[in-house]
Order: structure tokens, then C-alpha cells, then sequence
């Protein structure tokens, strides 16, 4: 017989069912898609900007995520001066739905010289590079 106390190395431990559904709706509201963009400019100086409404559009369900931040690039009105051919800006996402596969990213604008990409694969981190060229 040992003169240690037994020790549990695997607690039990009990959570209120109540606040785990809480902290899983707070993480589901939370999830975000990064996508970082390097943008390939001929003519420069050149000036870009985003608008607001610009979404990820899933595949196979057509469901909107709304852009929510941006980085490196004016939201509309306002302009952003570029003077280097690849210049890198970023994008954040409301998360997109679990069973998205494919995604495409519209900036939904009446113009031609709108930010797109289609086809879109999805992956784990939510995190996407993309390159694009106007």
C-alpha cells in the first residue's frame, strides 16, 4: 500500500448544457474567411477601392457571406493609390456555410472593372491567397 493519496488522472468534469450551446453559437457567429489578394497592376499609378457589397458566394447552395473588413484597400467612395505592380490587400468574410465546398468571390457592382474569382476550392483554415490580374 502506497502512502500517496490515489490521483485522478482524468477528471470528470460537467458543464451546464445551456452555456455549451451558448459558446457554440458564439463560435459559429465568430468564424470569418481571410482571403489575402495580390493584385497585378500594368498601368501605374493606378487606384482601387472595394465596395461594400462584394460577397463570397458558395457553389452549391448560392448563399451570401458579406464582406466585413478590409485591409491595404479603400472601401468605396474613397480610392487607394497603388505604385507597384503587386500589391497585396486583405479581405475578411462572414463564414460560410459548413457544406460549402466552392465558392466564388463577386464584387457585385455594375461595372466592368469589378473584383472576381470564381471556383474557389475550400479548405480547412478558411485562409486563401489569391492572385489576380484585371
Amino acid at each position: 500500500m502506497s502512502d500517496f493519496p490515489e490521483v485522478e488522472t482524468q477528471p470528470k468534469i460537467k458543464l451546464d448544457p445551456k452555456l455549451l450551446q451558448e459558446s457554440k453559437a458564439q463560435v459559429e457567429a465568430e468564424r470569418q474567411v481571410v482571403i489575402h489578394v495580390t493584385l497585378t497592376i500594368s498601368e501605374l499609378p493606378s487606384l482601387i477601392r472595394i465596395w461594400s457589397n462584394t460577397y463570397l458566394i458558395c457553389g452549391n447552395s448560392s448563399a451570401k457571406s458579406k464582406l466585413l473588413n478590409a485591409d491595404k484597400i479603400s472601401f468605396a467612395p474613397l480610392w487607394t493609390r497603388v505604385d507597384q505592380e503587386h500589391y497585396q490587400f486583405t479581405l475578411i468574410f462572414e463564414g460560410l456555410a459548413r457544406d460549402c465546398v466552392v465558392f466564388d468571390l463577386v464584387e457585385d457592382i455594375p461595372t466592368m472593372d469589378r473584383f472576381e474569382y470564381f471556383g474557389i476550392a475550400r479548405n480547412q483554415s478558411d485562409i486563401y491567397h489569391l492572385n489576380l490580374i484585371p
